[in-house]
């Protein structure tokens, strides 16, 4: 069959021919790519801050993979960190590991500019050797410091100590919330830390059997993407006022978009740094959480936060409901929840699931986390629903929300099976019966 150029069809035909390009381009968009952008149409005077949550994220997007000059591609057992440097020193590009296990006795420092991508998610295995019995150290396995438009891409990052341990050995099930679960003192090293990030991203990784906490992020418009955290060895109270093996979103205008958490002390904690920086205006969208969402004040977010189509099951054996605070008096203001579930939590006087409150869940009306009631209950505002049905107004498709997987749930077993099915599945596995 042969084709005609654009340049050959009538005024009519061709009109409608780049129109039919440009749906399909947009069409390929997803949120977090570099052509996802602000829609001001869907815009909703009554949520003025649905322009900063439409700039969350890495700004211009996360590049195209095809976009990124290949600095230099390495093979098990080449100096990552010596590549990594020379990339920056070159101006920047893409440090490309081949499939394999990369040991490593030392954090890895990324830089501005640089990317560090595998070859495959499953292929290729960052394999942290580190060991501290010091959580006050907070070492890690990657560390993203002061550092701008840089990136982790499509790989597999893990404590090489824990993995051969397994999840039986650590889960919450078994050990509840404690550090140096069957005696092992020395695995108080995180996976991924950033610190005064600007234009970062995590896209597309594992983060498997960390010792301590998974992810903990400072910054401002950083993305983390299609991204799995799972188990986190230490989940005791240890140094840390929320305590270890959290995942920390502490950032402005950051976004996190089609994540799964599990297997930690808090699936995911907002609060102002330690240092003074805000977190305001983060977008949590259309992710699945098995644990709790957590506003840990001994510090104030600064509020202004959306979660949009994002799902928490706190299973019984969790010691925190799925909306969870530290000081009720200090959640920042105007942190919004629309079209999402939040349900579970450890079981009460009451008997089995008395805690297991469905409420706060119907898609027609928006919630706020200020004044929320205990267990799992967040109050109605009072006021309609955005017009476009969405507080995240930009153009890129979302494939994970809820309601394109069928009738949105009435109940706890119907968003059990919704969160099962939208989860990110995990290479993790507790054994039947533990």
């Amino acid at each position: 069959m042969s084709h005609r150029p654009l340049s050959c069809l009538s005024p009519l035909a061709f009109l409608l021919a780049v129109s039919l390009c440009l749906c399909v381009r947009a069409a390929d968009v997803r949120v977090g790519d570099a052509g996802c952008k602000p829609d001001p149409a869907r815009f909703d005077d009554t949520y003025q801050d649905m322009k900063d949550w439409a700039a969350a994220g890495v700004r211009g997007g996360i590049p195209d993979r095809a976009d990124g000059k290949i600095f230099k591609t390495l093979k098990p057992g080449d100096d990552i960190q010596g590549a990594i440097d020379s990339a920056a020193k070159a101006g920047g590009g893409v440090v490309l590991l081949s499939d394999g296990t990369y040991p490593l006795d030392k954090t890895i420092l990324l830089r501005s500019g640089v990317v560090l991508r595998g070859q495959d998610k499953e292929g290729v295995v960052l394999q942290c050797e580190i060991k501290s019995n010091e959580p006050a150290k907070k070492l890690a396995t990657l560390r993203l410091t002061d550092v701008k438009h840089s990136g982790l891409e499509d790989l597999t990052i893990q404590n090489g100590i824990v993995a051969l341990l397994g999840l039986n050995a650590y889960h919450e099930k078994l050990t509840g919330p404690k550090d140096d679960a069957q005696g092992n003192s020395s695995l108080h090293v995180s996976g991924v830390v950033l610190e005064r990030a600007e234009d970062c991203w995590v896209d597309n990784c594992d983060i498997l059997h960390s010792g301590s906490h998974p992810f903990n992020g400072q910054g401002s418009h950083v993305t983390v993407r299609d991204t799995l955290i799972d188990g986190a060895f230490n989940k005791g109270d240890g140094t840390d006022p929320a305590g270890s093996g959290n995942v920390y979103f502490i950032f402005n205008n950051g976004l996190m978009y089609n994540c799964t958490v599990k297997n930690v002390r808090h699936a995911l904690v907002l609060r102002d740094s330690l240092s003074g920086e805000p977190c305001k205006y983060n977008v949590v969208l259309d992710c699945n959480f098995e644990g709790d969402v957590d506003f840990h004040a001994n510090r104030k977010d600064e509020g202004h936060n959306l979660f949009e189509g994002t799902l928490i099951h706190a299973p019984a054996y969790h010691g925190w409901c799925a909306w969870s605070y530290w000081k009720k008096a200090e959640i920042g203001p105007e942190t919004l929840v629309y079209k999402s579930l939040g349900w579970g939590g450890p079981t009460g006087p009451g008997g089995a699931g008395a805690k297991d409150k469905f409420g706060s869940t119907d898609p027609e009306k928006v919630y706020t986390y200020t004044g929320v009631h205990d267990p799992n209950v967040l109050p109605a505002l009072d006021k309609s629903a955005p017009k476009s049905g969405t507080l995240y107004a930009v153009t890129a498709a979302r494939p994970n929300r809820p309601d394109a997987y069928g009738a949105w749930p009435k109940t706890p077993a119907e968003a059990l099976r919704l969160i099962d099915q939208r989860m990110i599945k995990s290479p993790l596995t507790l054994t039947a019966g533990k």
